[in-house]
């Protein structure tokens, strides 16, 4: 969690982050290529983070782990031990990298027409469009995940349509 932690903060403070997106043509390619490190940062510690998850007995082990934190009087901050509610994390991170990857490919394109109707994109812009809409689903159902759990409901289960991150770069 701690490397989950580091990742998203060093990511939120990169120049791309932090600049508003019909701005973003103003910097420097090199400021996309550090957000795009960043990124694939996140991806990989989500990725241990599910792997952790995952493992066999994990529940048992963080329960009997938050029962002596409570029993010395620590406080355990909230956070969603669902694997499933990480893979929809990874999913969402996965796009994102994958849409700055594109962008970063074609930066010339991208700078002289960021956003182009869907009509007029090209191929690369309509795989970013296509990126985006299941970027899009995979929050939904991310927000779901989380209604149904803090109303006491069962949990969806998201949609099977994984987003891997594409080899490092």
């Amino acid at each position: 969690m701690v490397s989950y932690q580091a990742a998203d903060s060093t990511l939120g403070e990169t120049r791309w982050a932090k600049t508003d997106s019909h701005e973003r043509r103003q910097l420097p390619r090199e400021a996309l290529k550090e957000y795009i490190a960043r990124l694939r940062d996140l991806v990989e510690a989500t990725d241990r983070l599910i792997a952790l998850l995952s493992e066999p007995g994990f529940d048992a082990n963080i329960a009997r782990f938050i029962k002596l934190a409570k029993a010395r009087g620590e406080r355990f901050p909230k956070v969603d031990l669902s694997p499933d509610a990480w893979r929809l994390l990874r999913r969402i991170y996965a796009g994102g990298y994958q849409v700055h990857v594109l962008t970063e490919a074609h930066w010339e394109d991208w700078v002289a027409n960021p956003f182009p109707e869907p009509a007029k994109a090209s191929p690369w812009q309509k795989e970013v469009l296509a990126l985006v809409n299941d970027i899009q689903i995979a929050e939904k159902e991310h927000d779901a995940l989380l209604d149904a759990r803090g109303a006491g409901g069962a949990s969806p289960k998201p949609t099977s349509k994984p987003t891997n991150a594409p080899e490092h770069a």
